[in-house]
């Protein structure tokens, strides 16, 4: 994936200025930054929901140019705000792979650490009245495992686990896509050290691209000064 000169301007406001950055196969990068900065909107761009000048590149290929509904199968795009479908957990999980057997639900329900979970039949619904914040997120990256996309973009995905359910489904999906390329918003410093790289965005432009240590040493100056 290679994303070059790219801005975004809504409503006459710029939330993105002259991003361009690369990823390789397999690289896992975390976007930092403070609320405002374009984290979300970079990821809503890359997935196509945004109207942009510059280039995103997936294969070379300008995403202008490619046929979105084919690019979103290979992508697993989730926030914070989960998607739950009125029905079963089994409907819920065929989202992600209609005609999947029962051993490939539980298994994806396990590396998500869907506990909780006693029943295929077990009834949730879009209000999420069923289920708890984290339940609810813990079910939609089980589609997740289940699609197994090429490319990852979580924003804020696992906001509302604890640290350590958070650490071993982030765990769980690195080892289980070691191929993918993955980009992830978060705001605990555990996750950030587990990427490759991170991207610090200011203003809606990138003021650090590297080593994910500095990125948050970087982050912690600006944020401490007096």
């Amino acid at each position: 994936m290679r994303v070059e000169g790219l801005s975004v301007v809504v409503n006459g406001k710029t939330l993105l200025e002259g991003v361009s950055f690369s990823i390789k196969k397999g690289e896992k990068v975390a976007i930092m930054g403070s609320t405002g900065s374009g984290k979300s909107t970079l990821l809503r761009a890359l997935c196509g929901f945004m109207p942009y000048k510059g280039k995103i590149l997936y294969d070379n290929l300008d995403l202008k140019e490619l046929d979105l509904s084919s690019l979103r199968s290979k992508i697993g795009y989730l926030t914070q705000e989960s998607f739950i479908l009125s029905g079963t957990i089994r409907e819920n999980l065929l989202i992600a792979k209609p005609g999947a057997k029962d051993e490939e639900l539980w298994k994806a329900l396990q590396l998500s650490v869907c506990d909780f979970v006693k029943s295929l039949e077990e009834e949730v619904d879009e209000e999420n009245r069923l289920l708890s914040g984290g339940e609810a997120q813990r079910l939609a990256l089980a589609r997740i495992f289940l699609k197994e996309p090429e490319i990852l973009l979580l924003d804020e995905a696992t906001s509302a686990l604890d640290a350590n359910t958070e650490n071993t489904v982030l765990k769980n999906l690195f080892e289980s896509f070691p191929e993918s390329v993955f980009i992830v918003v978060a705001h605990r410093f555990s996750n950030i050290l587990a990427c490759d790289r991170a991207i610090l965005l200011k203003d809606g432009r990138v003021v650090f691209d590297g080593d994910p240590k500095e990125a948050i040493e970087i982050f912690l100056s600006e944020h401490l000064q007096v």
